[in-house]
């Protein structure tokens, strides 16, 4: 059962996942992730003001990743 479920993960990302963004749709949707920036975003200029650097997609995909990363090898 176990190599049945590793195999059609493995399945589903060979046919579904060409690149690192590619790789986190299934976590979180565009529009969460829209969501997800937009508020960051207005919080950081809130707070910081003029020294807020605006997060886009690539940051926010690395600070996924590194979570991700900190839970695998935890």
């Amino acid at each position: 059962m176990l190599t049945f479920f590793l195999a059609h993960q493995n399945r589903f990302a060979v046919t579904r996942v060409h690149d690192i963004k590619s790789a986190f749709e299934p976590f979180i949707p565009q529009s969460v992730e829209r969501i997800i920036l937009d508020n960051t975003n207005m919080e950081g200029r809130q707070v910081y003001g003029a020294n807020w650097k605006e997060l886009d997609g690539t940051h926010l995909h690395a600070y996924m990743g590194v979570l991700i990363l900190a839970e695998v090898y935890r």
